[in-house]
């Protein structure tokens, strides 16, 4: 009786064991993004872009799209062949004929592709067996010569656990055992039908559920349809709907993207403000703006695309069957370089040393706490909690400047911080190689209720 009641335990140890080690899967519902009939494209305070800064392909089914900070345009490829492949530097796509660079054709055999180098200004060295470049300039040997051979070989992915029956799909999974295994931890997912959708998406699938991996673990995404989901430009899309990670977005039946705008960019540290991109869609409904950021919300803009929708749109290159040609390009500094001119204003990850206020921030909180009072009219209707934001410019001599207030809570609790926060100190100004520059910098102030 006493070896069985042991066995007994022993066993239930095990499973208990076993179902501890599977990897949970959080089993959270498809959610729909919020319907917004006043959206725009936002202008950030770095607004020198028409368009997504880093350079896109943007492939839809009937033809291709490349865009740049100032460039939107239509390429003519062959789309079947036609695809980006991952060559270490965005800014390259190619077909059966040659290679595109930065939206430009180089027609050429492409056996032997190799990035050698690139600078700040975007400029792109690269090489075939028989020809070198920069950008879509073909260089002699002499001056090909100065550049690398290549960019330095893909660092391997090292696992402690090197077991020769296991098989590597990627960082995050392994096969092992007939079984698939996260960061070692066993799942339940089909051995013989996992798949990677996506791997730098991290969608994934089996032949029952596709799932994403977010920071949380993994997250089911029980909606989608297995056998129809693929990525659409960094989209995951399926026979009904477009989603975005977990948030079902427009339905996917004729779905093209038509251009990608910046949002809102965060300024330098204390910037709490969430960045955002907006994205350009056409499907059979109609034409949708979608914006993608902590929240994720559209708006139907009509069936006929009309550029009065929004000033971001007059410069778009539409294909020819929707009949509306642009009048006016992007605009794009011909001169010097944006930031060459002595007023340029700078973002946090421009800097090599960031703005401080002296004494520390602790110390600007406690001087605005200590002068700022509440309105009037917010004491009258009973507001004592809300939140304050402020843009402004930290400029060379460390003085503040371009004041805005970006949200408040209205009563004029924003005119208020503004009157207050001007009560401050000199900062000491940002610095790019041990020079002074402009930045651009954000201040969140938040009222609690105290009792």
């Amino acid at each position: 009786m006493i070896v069985l009641a042991s066995n007994i335990i022993k066993k239930s140890f095990i499973l208990l064991f076993s179902f501890l080690l599977i990897a949970s899967c959080q089993n959270k519902p498809i959610e729909s993004a919020i319907a917004d009939p006043s959206l725009r494209v936002e202008n950030g305070f770095r607004r020198y872009c028409s368009f997504l800064e880093t350079p896109t392909y943007i492939v839809n089914k009937d033809y291709v799209i490349y865009q740049d900070c100032y460039t939107h345009k239509i390429l003519k490829t062959d789309l079947a062949s036609f695809g980006t492949k991952t060559v270490g530097k965005e800014g390259f796509a190619f077909d059966k004929n040659g290679v595109f660079v930065k939206g430009e054709f180089v027609k050429i055999d492409t056996t032997g592709f190799t990035v050698l180098a690139d600078n700040a200004e975007m400029d792109l060295w690269w090489k075939t067996n028989t020809k070198f470049f920069k950008n879509t300039t073909e260089l002699n040997r002499t001056d090909a010569d100065t550049f690398p051979s290549g960019r330095g070989k893909r660092q391997k992915i090292v696992f402690e656990d090197d077991d020769s029956d296991k098989t590597i799909i990627d960082y995050n999974f392994y096969k092992k055992n007939n079984r698939i295994y996260y960061h070692k931890k066993r799942t339940d997912f089909d051995a013989e039908t996992f798949t990677p959708i996506n791997k730098s998406l991290k969608y994934y699938k089996d032949e029952d559920v596709v799932f994403y991996l977010n920071d949380k673990g993994i997250l089911e995404l029980n909606d989608v349809d297995v056998n129809s989901a693929r990525v659409f430009n960094n989209f995951l899309m399926d026979k009904n709907y477009l989603y975005h990670e977990n948030i079902k977005i427009i339905k996917s039946n004729g779905i093209e993207l038509l251009a990608i705008f910046p949002g809102y960019r965060k300024g330098c540290g204390l910037d709490s403000q969430p960045g955002s991109n907006f994205y350009l869609f056409k499907n059979d409904e109609g034409f949708w703006l979608v914006k993608i950021s902590n929240t994720i919300s559209y708006r139907f803009l009509g069936k006929t695309f009309d550029r009065k929708w929004d000033v971001a749109f007059q410069v778009i290159d539409l294909p020819k069957k929707y009949n509306n040609p642009r009048t006016v390009l992007p605009f794009k500094p011909e001169e010097k370089k944006l930031k060459e001119t002595e007023n340029y204003v700078y973002n946090a990850r421009d800097l090599e040393e960031l703005p401080q206020y002296p004494g520390g921030i602790e110390k600007l909180y406690a001087l605005v706490q200590k002068n700022f009072v509440m309105p009037k009219a917010a004491v009258k209707n009973k507001v004592d909690t809300g939140a304050i934001f402020l843009g402004f410019v930290i400029e060379k001599d460390g003085t503040i400047s371009d004041i805005k207030v970006l949200r408040d809570f209205g009563y004029g609790s924003g005119k208020e911080l503004v009157r207050a926060f001007k009560l401050s100190s000199n900062w000491k100004p940002a610095t790019i190689k041990c020079k002074p520059v402009r930045c651009y910098f954000t201040f969140p102030y938040h009222i609690v209720k105290t009792d």
